[in-house]
């Protein structure tokens, strides 16, 4: 690819859920719901053959339990198949919502590719990707969907490139430079595509202008520590470089300190999200078996199935202890066997923004961003993206002097609103 491709993007809601939406269909509800109907397979079996047992195996028992073995017999299947249902549409809604959760989809974004990887510049945001950092990469009908997780997917919808052949240049360019590049959807021919392009004006690089007419850009050029970004040609209001402003903090980090924020990370977020999905898991099978019960023989036979259901909910405990263990080990193996910690990591610390470089990757995010500040004794951890499942850790031990240290510390209590102090 010898030339750069240049799309601005104002985006539609629809199109941002949809994508969101196909890429968690493709990814993540699969196995949820596969792992949701197993479980609730399992309990639903238990509490059946607990009854059985509890009753004996006697012609009396039998004979009792006769005229309700269709319902029994439904709630072994019936329970985990609503239960999945549940979890899908839970699935749904949140991807549905993607629009309104992400602020940088709401202004306008544009986007520079190339064979190098991927710059992109919001009203609040700019940074630089490069193709190995990409684990996500499919095609939809509407759109090309990439990004480093299933929280954080970058939309490019196909009616904002300048023709067909663009399209095919970027399928071809992602299919080479991205693993597990595939197409999801009905599959519709790209000669449907209405296109509505318009010239990007504002993208510099390496203090020279480009646009769609550019065609001097070479590819090689696009690197994190050259992008700068012409504000002053955006519309008012927009984010200020805080390259010529604020400070910059060089951190080399240990890895027990990035251990510790992660650890941190993992019980006040994550390990919280997992007891909520198994508490809502619990209540959806007891309303399924109160509603069975009901229908079935009235209240007293719900309250004995409800009975036998709550000896298994203790079984809960060992498998939120299981689950949210081999989740912990999966987080500290990804931590401990990634390279990108080794790098030189340079914090740009302003009133307006604060921005993170290290390697070919830069990010420049304005506060608006930041959901959470958590304050320890050694670090400060920043929280942003979707529900604040992405950090950046700022070790105390790498600012200069007491003045540095105290104004970063007055500033993000001025900035980020949801501020904790956890010393």
């Amino acid at each position: 690819m010898d030339e750069p491709i240049l799309i601005s993007v104002q985006y539609l809601p629809d199109e941002v859920n949809n994508a969101y939406w196909e890429v968690a269909k493709e990814v993540v509800v699969p196995h949820l719901v596969m792992s949701v109907f197993c479980v609730t397979f399992f309990f639903a079996c238990a509490t059946l053959l607990v009854a059985s047992v509890t009753e004996g195996f006697t012609t009396d028992s039998f004979s009792r339990y006769l005229p309700f073995t269709l319902p029994l017999v439904l709630a072994l299947v019936g329970i985990p198949l609503v239960s999945a249902l549940v979890v899908w549409s839970f699935a749904k809604r949140k991807a549905m919502q993607s629009y309104s959760h992400r602020p940088a989809f709401h202004s306008l974004v544009k986007f520079i590719l190339s064979s190098s990887g991927m710059c992109f510049e919001s009203k609040s945001a700019l940074g630089t990707l490069d193709w190995k950092s990409l684990t996500i990469a499919f095609e939809t009908d509407e759109s090309f969907c990439m990004g480093p997780s299933t929280s954080d997917v970058f939309v490019l919808p196909k009616r904002c490139f300048a023709s067909v052949e663009e399209v095919k240049t970027v399928r071809k360019l992602v299919r080479a430079m991205v693993k597990n590049f595939s197409h999801i959807g009905k599959g519709r021919s790209d000669s449907s595509i209405s296109f509505s392009t318009h010239e990007v004006s504002a993208m510099v690089v390496d203090g020279q202008q480009y646009s769609l007419t550019t065609t001097t850009f070479k590819p090689n050029e696009l690197k994190a520590p050259d992008l700068v970004i012409d504000f002053e040609l955006a519309p008012a209001g927009e984010i200020h470089n805080c390259l010529d402003s604020g400070f910059s903090l060089e951190v080399k980090y240990n890895l027990p300190e990035i251990i510790e924020a992660e650890k941190i990370h993992f019980f006040r977020k994550k390990f919280r999200r997992l007891l909520n999905v198994w508490l809502v898991h619990a209540l959806v099978i007891a309303a399924i078996l109160t509603g069975l019960g009901t229908v079935a023989n009235g209240f007293s036979f719900t309250l004995e199935l409800l009975k036998h259901f709550s000896q298994f909910f203790l079984i809960y405990v060992p498998i939120i202890l299981i689950h949210s263990g081999l989740s912990y080990w999966l987080t500290m193996r990804t931590i401990r066997k990634d390279k990108n910690f080794r790098e030189l990591f340079v914090y740009q610390i302003s009133e307006e923004a604060c921005g993170l470089r290290f390697g070919d990757k830069y990010w420049l995010l304005s506060w608006m961003h930041f959901q959470e500040c958590w304050e320890t004794n050694s670090q400060y951890i920043l929280l942003f993206g979707a529900h604040g499942y992405s950090l950046w850790v700022i070790p105390k031990r790498c600012f200069p002097d007491r003045m540095a240290s105290a104004y970063v510390h007055d500033l993000l209590k001025r900035k980020i609103a949801n501020y904790k102090e956890l010393t």
